[in-house]
């Protein structure tokens, strides 16, 4: 992750993401990171505010994030 020059992170709402919670605290600051969390992921509030907090851009579903990025 430290090598690439994007990181999105996907909280699928069929788990619960342990290691990507603790994946996005540790590349908060890294200014190259991407949330995407859809409804139904069991802490997507939890998610939402700590990306607004870092500014970090935060997504509700894929397709968004992929017209940002013009793909």
């Amino acid at each position: 992750m430290e090598q690439a020059d994007y990181i999105i992170m996907y909280f699928d709402p069929k788990t619960n993401s342990i290691i990507s919670n603790m994946e996005l605290g540790a590349h908060k600051d890294s200014g190259k990171i991407y949330v995407v969390c859809p409804d139904g992921y069991c802490r997507k509030g939890n998610v939402e505010i700590f990306c607004n907090f870092y500014n970090i851009p935060f997504y509700n579903n894929i397709d968004t994030l992929l017209l940002d990025f013009n793909l």
